[in-house]
């Protein structure tokens, strides 16, 4: 898919998510450039704070943990560039996403690119054997970060 959409890289900032997603996008087709899960249960929330960060900002007071930014710029660029994906730039379908959806979305060629998390990456390769699965960080716009789980202590 990326191939004939003559993408040769993944994307680095969100500005080439988007111009990625765009070439990859045929909504005539049912074919979309992006998604992401959007269901807390299904890491929706880790996606959330990875956007979050990656847009300079942080998801949570790390000195009270019980204190959330979900009003501060970044959390609300956050949100604003995934609903501009949906809305905006119709380049993810609207709707309640979970990671079945997006799998099968991705392993049918309907699907570009997804944002899940390192625990699906398993699944991922035992499911794409017919075509080439490429995994990369996820792009930046002030910065590069990614959240880790629970676990990672």
């Amino acid at each position: 898919m990326f191939d004939r959409a003559g993408i040769k890289q993944p994307p680095q900032t969100w500005a080439e998510l988007l111009a990625d997603a765009k070439k990859l996008t045929d909504e005539s087709k049912g074919q979309w450039g992006i998604m992401l899960p959007s269901t807390n249960d299904d890491y929706g929330g880790w996606i959330f704070s990875a956007l979050v960060r990656a847009n300079g900002g942080k998801y949570f007071n790390e000195d009270y943990p019980g204190e959330v930014y979900y009003n501060s710029p970044t959390a609300i660029g956050a949100l604003r560039f995934w609903q501009d994906l949906i809305y905006k730039d119709k380049v993810m379908p609207s709707g309640v996403l979970n990671s079945k959806q997006i799998s099968a979305a991705f392993f049918s060629g309907k699907l570009g690119m997804a944002m899940l998390s390192t625990g699906a990456l398993g699944f991922m390769r035992e499911n794409s054997k017919d075509f080439e699965l490429g995994v990369a960080m996820l792009p930046a716009k002030e910065q590069r970060a990614v959240p880790i789980a629970a676990p990672a202590w």
